[in-house]
């Protein structure tokens, strides 16, 4: 039997403004799992026990109700056409670089696809039944695949674990993840997991946080998002009630704010826990923090929420906590903007044979803040076409007091789009640049994955990253069938333009009809210079470290010296030119620590160069980042 322990401090705060609560908790560690350490792992899945949908059986009659009312306005030509058609095309497309199928033992439903890849080339993979990790600077690699089962056995039995989510930290240099266990009050948890290190086929430390934190007697947790600031993480999760109807079957989203580094140092987790988040009197959904693009942002985030099940609507609630966990002056602001593009529930996709993939609801489902602005993306039908599609979304100033939204409908005459994410690509945080993907499917393409390019001018044209090979579901004609209820997309923080990115596509297999495989690929902007990426080093003969990379204020170095010398240190710009010669330094044999302010410098790209001054030799040239 396993226990969740949750130790409540005295004090909840209240916010006067709009009723905002908020509570302090510790959270021990439960258990510590090392990847070496399983030897056995049979995969148990049951394909016909899918995971629940999002906000719970209550909503799936509804939501149901709500598709077809947008199907019949459609008919009836009532639907707002789109208002104003983006500059499409204008944008140079990306590019697209090798690719390969993950998670390949696993059989789960709906395929939610969710990854993370650290500055040393070590990526993570997550789907509903598994865990794949593979070093992808190593040609000669071999996976590490496990399920989650086998991941989280030092915690006991689990009934039914679901919706995973996987975030890198490019401040720490690890892994967090974070999913699901079970849909009932009494058996209800969101686990998380911190990797020991950067390489995720070590150890983790793993926590249990109460899916139900007030011990009510028909809630359970579902749905979770995660994000970053330097210092703490976020995780957001709907508060579903069971057996009910859809008008009572939602009861708020909670928003746990965590310190990373209590989980990182395998101490209790310090934690504060916000509710009743609410507008005009009732509960704000589906809220999804906003991590930096460029890099990790802090002490605030943003959260961004919509009325996802309206069939039209124009609506966006744009909230700002405003510190850190531990500060007793840090509120949650709540305002909303409007869109200037109306947002809508997608109909279902269509694949070919008459078959259908689930789209659930017009939920926003990624985003990031970078430069004072935020670009966020989610599912909504095509006004034009009454197809589903993807809602980009620009807000300019977050902090306004009523936002101003600048919305796009990513139009196709013949596709259905869906489960959209996006990552930042620029070379410093001022380049307006992103890399949006989504799946898509037609009744002539079989589903696959896709995506665009956005800057300044605009939307690049259309470039499909993985094809289909079949359509999902039952080899019997007909149907409707799960497409996955999320994707992945992370920045490469070591490489400028280079996106990582996880999707879906269709592949029929023996027995299994058409099966939604796992694709992850490397993405690349074609706005940035990329001759500045894996730089080789010139007559290095030393082992160095250097971080952070991209820096704010400082970076530090570590050597790794052969003998005794001295050590000359500069500063030398991307044109090759001196900007500072730091220091001349007697070096001590073996592993030494240097470190610098980059405060007096510009954001742009440097080199740090260390000369031997004893043996007039380069003995590194490291190419370093200075971005605010």
């Amino acid at each position: 039997m396993r226990l969740s322990l949750l130790l409540f401090f005295v004090f909840t705060f209240c916010s006067a403004q709009n009723g905002v609560q908020s509570s302090f908790h510790n959270i021990p560690k439960s258990a510590k799992v090392n990847i070496q350490d399983i030897d056995k792992d049979f995969f148990p899945s049951i394909s016909q026990l899918e995971v629940p949908p999002p906000d719970g059986d209550g909503f799936k009659a509804f939501l149901q109700a709500q598709k077809q009312k947008q199907k019949e306005r459609f008919n009836k030509n009532e639907q707002p056409l789109i208002n104003q058609q983006k500059q499409m095309q204008s944008a140079d497309p990306m590019l697209v670089y090798d690719g390969f199928t993950a998670n390949p033992q696993s059989s789960g439903s709906p395929n939610d696809n969710d990854m993370a890849i650290a500055n040393n080339g070590w990526l993570v993979s997550v789907i509903n039944s598994s865990i794949y990790m593979i070093d992808t600077d190593d040609e000669d690699a071999e996976a590490t695949n496990i399920s989650l089962s086998a991941f989280i056995q030092p915690l006991g039995t689990y009934s039914f674990t679901y919706d995973p989510k996987v975030e890198y930290d490019p401040v720490w240099d690890r892994f967090v993840m974070v999913f699901l266990n079970g849909t009932t009050s009494n058996n209800t948890d969101i686990l998380v997991a911190f990797s020991e290190g950067n390489n995720p086929t070590l150890g983790w430390n793993l926590y249990e946080i109460p899916g139900n934190p007030f011990n009510a007697p028909d809630l359970w947790s579902d749905y979770p998002m995660i994000a970053f600031t330097s210092q703490e993480m976020f995780i957001t999760i709907n508060q579903i009630i069971e057996g009910v109807s859809w008008q009572e079957g939602f009861s708020e989203t909670l928003i746990w704010q965590i310190d990373k580094s209590s989980g990182y140092f395998e101490q209790d987790l310090q934690t504060r826990l916000w509710s009743n988040i609410q507008f005009g009197g009732k509960p704000i959904r589906n809220l999804i923090p906003i991590q930096g693009g460029y890099g990790l942002k802090g002490p605030d985030i943003f959260f961004l929420s919509d009325r996802n099940f309206d069939v039209t609507n124009d609506t966006i609630f744009v909230l700002n906590l405003t510190g850190a966990y531990n500060d007793d002056e840090t509120e949650l602001i709540i305002k909303y903007g409007i869109s200037d593009q109306a947002y809508g529930v997608p109909p279902e996709a269509r694949q070919p044979g008459d078959r259908f993939l689930q789209t659930n609801d017009a939920r926003i489902l990624g985003g990031k803040f970078e430069n004072g602005h935020i670009h966020f993306a989610g599912n909504s039908v095509n006004p034009n076409t009454g197809n589903a599609t993807v809602f980009y979304g620009f807000i300019e100033d977050p902090y306004a007091e009523n936002p101003a939204i600048d919305g796009t409908i990513i139009h196709s005459d013949s596709l259905d789009f869906g489960y959209p994410n996006l990552s930042f690509t620029g070379q410093l945080p001022d380049d307006e640049q992103y890399i949006l993907t989504f799946n898509y499917t037609s009744p002539d393409h079989p589903t696959g994955m896709a995506g665009l390019f956005y800057n300044d001018e605009g939307f690049s044209e259309l470039t499909i990253i993985r094809e289909g090979l079949s359509y999902i579901g039952s080899t019997v004609g007909g149907g409707s069938y799960r497409w996955g209820d999320y994707s992945g997309s992370q920045r490469k923080y070591d490489e400028f333009g280079v996106v990582w990115a996880s999707g879906s596509y269709g592949k029929l297999e023996p027995f299994n009809g058409g099966s939604s495989k796992t694709w992850v690929t490397k993405i690349g902007s074609p706005d940035t210079i990329y001759t500045f990426v894996n730089t080789p080093l010139i007559e290095q003969s030393i082992n160095a470290k250097i971080g952070p990379n991209p820096s704010t204020n400082f970076i530090q170095v570590i050597l790794d010296v052969p003998q005794k010398t001295v050590y000359n240190f500069s500063i030398y710009n991307a044109n090759g030119q001196l900007v500072e010669t730091l220091t001349n330094a007697r070096i001590k044999a073996g592993s030494n620590r240097f470190s610098f302010s980059t405060e007096p410098l510009a954001n742009g790209i440097y080199f740090l160069v260390v000369t031997d001054q004893l043996s007039n030799t380069k003995v590194l040239d490291k190419r370093f980042v200075v971005g605010r």
